[in-house]
């Protein structure tokens, strides 16, 4: 058949490895190299200075129609380094896409990282570089540290952008640009929907100024002179007076 087999005499695939160890169980902290009960093979380069690589290719066609991916690590310190995976990208031509460097961190499209994130994606033109989808309703990115006990979540309902937080939706910016606090139902339609608060109890707005400064809401029908503020609430707290 061509197979060739290492540890069985029945290889089922052209380069088939076997080995019976029942004791193949990574030992957390120890040399990768001395646990030869979980690590079978090695591709070595023997050179003890200087930025070197050991690597393997994969390669799917024939002639000049050839996909190739390659995974490679990368000596970038005495005794640490990178993991990389490249892909062809032309004739004669590939690149770097994805890296996870010697402090496990993970970049895409960026072969150094420009600070302490876990995870760098950079984009291109298109100016979105991650994109979430779910096959279900809603999809999220979940947020938590030692002491969250709820859900905290950003996420995308329909055409809507959803926040929540210990486990309940708490704003949602709507497909109409509507912002929804404490409601998924908008106010009064066409004069009172752009900005809706809502709760069982009590519910208020505050505007908190310094003690001698103004708190204001404006009423406007332009962007530019007098018209930005046509209309003017206004509390002075130097003198503690409303002015309208």
């Amino acid at each position: 058949s061509g197979n060739v087999g290492i540890g069985t005499t029945s290889p089922s695939l052209r380069f088939h490895v076997e080995d019976t160890d029942s004791s193949s169980v990574y030992s957390t902290g120890s040399i990768l190299g001395t646990q030869t009960s979980v690590y079978k093979q090695t591709i070595h380069t023997n050179q003890s200075s200087g930025t070197n690589e050991a690597g393997i290719v994969l390669r799917a066609g024939a002639s000049s129609n050839i996909a190739e991916w390659g995974i490679s690590a990368q000596r970038t310190g005495a005794t640490s380094g990178d993991l990389i995976f490249r892909s062809r990208t032309g004739a004669a031509s590939s690149s770097e896409f994805v890296r996870i460097d010697s402090s496990g961190r993970g970049l895409i499209n960026r072969s150094n990282s420009t600070g302490s994130h876990n995870l760098e994606v950079h984009g291109g033109t298109d100016n979105e570089p991650i994109k979430l989808s779910s096959s279900d309703e809603g999809a999220y990115i979940a947020f938590a540290d030692d002491g969250t006990t709820g859900s905290t979540r950003l996420g995308a309902v329909d055409n809507d952008l959803k926040i929540d937080v210990n486990s309940a939706e708490r704003m949602r910016l709507d497909s109409s640009g509507r912002v929804l606090v404490g409601t998924t139902t908008e106010g009064y339609a066409d004069y009172a929907d752009k900005l809706t608060l809502a709760n069982s109890g009590h519910c208020g707005l505050t505007i908190r100024s310094g003690t001698t400064s103004q708190g204001s809401i404006y009423f406007s029908d332009a962007t530019s002179g007098a018209a930005e503020y046509t209309g003017i609430i206004n509390y002075n707290h130097d003198v503690n007076a409303m002015l309208f």
